[in-house]
């Protein structure tokens, strides 16, 4: 069997998530529970209310290059902005890494969405590789809604914030410890205490999580590329699946990643990872350039999914996903 996007899996053995660098080792630790189809947002997703208000925002991932001044036109990020816009911006964007030169993607941000539109980072490895962590650095000090900074060494690039009822975490996987800009990405044991100390504070809230690499490669929803499948969290097993369990007992809605430059998502023991792709434009041709816009209302939450199709900033909302 081959675990496919949209899947709902489980592990055979104990408890804990499958977690495998190989698609194929990872589809051997579980079994198919259930498969999601393409569903259409539900009229009848207005649930009991848990004190959430109305929220939208967006995720988009792996743009580096493509906001280069260079390109500053609709073929690359300035499209993309511009499909954001036109599908509705909501309260804020997140994007999960490997957004440099960050600096010149927050003009764009800006230009398209308004001066007063926030938007928040994850640190990734080219962000690391390509020494744009200063710049990030020093935004995080006016990043609104940031109630705990990170764990020592990390105060900048890791970091929580609640919007509106719900509880957002951002983890910089390049900690070490010691220093935030490590080559290779890891659950470290600083990083765990501080994300179980942060979730423990926040129980019986909505939590979305945000990192930049999965827990495993999936294959691109419409494609099926795998790409990434040796670099991933799953490098060091046994903190990958204490970092899911942890997830699961905190009641995480959704893990919401990139890294692969592919789109997927799935369910492994209750919690949802949620792959954001690329958008980067003609500069990655095997994959369409994409965007999610999560919606939030009480007790019900779907995922608008945006791929770009044709021309240059040409995107159709592809399908919603229901996160039950």
């Amino acid at each position: 069997m081959n675990v496919s996007s949209g899947e709902e899996t489980r592990v055979d053995r104990g408890s804990l998530p499958p977690i495998g660098g190989r698609v194929k080792a990872f589809a051997a630790a579980v079994s198919l529970v259930v498969a999601f189809p393409v569903a259409s947002w539900l009229a009848g997703c207005m649930g009991k209310p848990l004190g959430v208000a109305e929220l939208d925002f967006i995720v988009l991932s792996d743009v580096e290059a493509a906001c280069d001044p260079e390109r500053d036109s609709v073929q690359y990020f300035p499209g993309v902005a511009a499909a954001v816009r036109e599908a509705g911006q909501g309260d804020f964007l997140v994007a999960v890494g490997d957004i440099s030169p960050a600096r010149e993607l927050d003009r764009m941000i800006r230009a398209a969405m308004g001066d007063g539109y926030p938007w928040y980072f994850v640190v990734g490895n080219h962000d690391v590789k390509e020494k744009h962590l200063s710049w990030l650095k020093s935004r995080a000090e006016t990043l609104p809604g940031v109630v705990r900074r990170g764990p020592r060494n990390s105060e900048e690039t890791t970091y929580s914030f609640d919007h509106k009822g719900v509880h957002f975490v951002v983890i910089n996987q390049y900690y070490s410890g010691l220093s935030d800009d490590e080559d290779w990405s890891d659950i470290c044991p600083s990083l765990y205490d501080w994300l179980e100390q942060d979730l423990a504070g926040n129980s019986g809230k909505r939590i979305f999580v945000f990192g930049h690499e999965p827990v495993a490669s999936i294959p691109d929803a419409d494609n099926g590329l795998v790409t990434h499948e040796e670099t991933n969290l799953s490098r060091h097993e046994k903190n990958a699946y204490r970092f899911w369990r942890l997830l699961r007992d905190k009641g995480v809605t959704a893990y919401v990643c990139g890294h692969t430059d592919t789109f997927s998502w799935a369910k492994f023991n209750g919690v949802w990872q949620i792959n954001a792709g690329h958008a980067r434009g003609p500069l990655q041709d095997d994959t369409s350039s994409t965007f999610l816009r999560f919606l939030v209302r009480d007790d019900a939450c779907s995922v608008q999914v945006f791929r770009s199709e044709g021309d240059a900033g040409n995107f159709r909302l592809r399908q919603t996903i229901v996160l039950d």
